[in-house]
């Protein structure tokens, strides 16, 4: 997977909308997630096309998802985007165990990222942005999310550091 600008983008575009809920005029989500309305447009096709966003043409057109933000994980966001993951391609790679071992290490990396990516869903992060709980049980990777954030659970005190 890529990390890249588009990506970025089409993640503000939909965690916009999710936060906001409704019909979010396109001049909006521009405006406010500092997205070129040109990618603007481009991102909602293939989010459109994704089945995560609707369009609504016209002068009170705008985008909205095209289901619950419960239902649509950030994977499914970045794989509208980037399409799926590939592994490399091992045409020219020796057999060597080295690149074996290589090989088999990114597979793995590649599983735990889509696994991870996959168990967050959009309406968890746009509730956290909303700075409220999610009403679904919290998968792992959000709380190892929040951890890496430094958010800590509230059932968690915080301790002062020493001096």
């Amino acid at each position: 997977m890529k990390n890249n600008a588009t990506t970025d983008y089409a993640m503000r575009m939909v965690l916009y909308i999710a936060v906001k809920g409704g019909l979010r005029p396109s001049r909006e989500i521009s405006r406010e997630m500092g997205i070129p309305q040109n990618l603007l447009v481009q991102l909602g096709t293939q989010l459109r096309e994704a089945s995560i966003l609707q369009a609504k043409l016209g002068k009170h057109g705008g985008y909205m998802l095209a289901k619950s933000a419960f239902e649509i994980s950030i994977y499914d966001v970045v794989c509208a985007i980037e399409n799926r993951p590939q592994p490399p391609d091992t045409a020219g790679i020796s057999e060597k165990a080295m690149a074996d071992s290589i090989l088999d290490l990114y597979q793995t990396t590649m599983e735990r990222i889509v696994s991870l990516l996959s168990d967050i869903t959009i309406e968890q992060v746009a509730d956290m942005a909303r700075g409220s709980e999610t009403v679904a049980p919290e998968p792992l990777a959000v709380k190892q999310m929040r951890t890496a954030l430094g958010a800590v659970p509230e059932s968690t005190p915080r301790q002062e550091p020493s001096r």
